[in-house]
């Protein structure tokens, strides 16, 4: 069972990274292929609650789900392709529990078009702030957040032209 899980996986995930478009700042063509190089491309969430970390998500920042696989396991889409960011994740149910005490592994940033207006929906939608909202001259506002999960991630406003900030 665990191998035609994996394959599946595999399968759903290849698929959907060939689906993923280059942009010209990090593309490289070889035989008419494109390669982005150490360029993070896919990330996964874990939840206990795997129905209620999905609908923070979807309330929160927008993002959609795709059943894919076993029960409680979406393919995760946070924009269009033509989005510049790691825009295809996965949601799945955690083996263990959630890790208590400092950070201890990758810290996900959320770039967002208003910090208020992302922290009222992170609250509203069983959030918790981490931090206050910060201001980092010449990059933009940020905030650390705990989703409804307890994992751990950052909604970042960037300042006007800053080239990661949200259209």
């Amino acid at each position: 069972m665990v191998s035609t899980f994996c394959d599946g996986y595999a399968n759903k995930l290849v698929e959907f990274l060939n689906e993923r478009q280059c942009y010209p700042a990090f593309r490289k063509i070889r035989q008419g292929r494109c390669y982005v190089a150490n360029s993070v491309v896919h990330f996964e969430i874990f939840a206990d609650d795997v129905e209620r970390g999905r609908k923070f998500y979807e309330r929160v920042f927008g993002w959609s789900f795709e059943v894919a696989g076993p029960p409680d396991f979406y393919l995760i889409a946070t924009g269009p392709q033509s989005d510049p960011g790691v825009i295809h994740g996965l949601i799945a149910k955690r083996g263990g529990p959630a890790a208590q005490g400092p950070i201890n592994g990758f810290r996900c940033t959320v770039s967002v078009r208003s910090i208020s207006e992302s922290v009222a929906a992170i609250e509203a939608a069983g959030g918790k702030l981490r931090s206050p909202i910060i201001e980092i001259p010449g990059v933009g506002r940020v905030a650390e957040f705990s989703d409804t999960e307890g994992n751990i991630a950052c909604a970042m406003q960037y300042e006007a032209g800053h080239v990661l900030a949200a259209g």
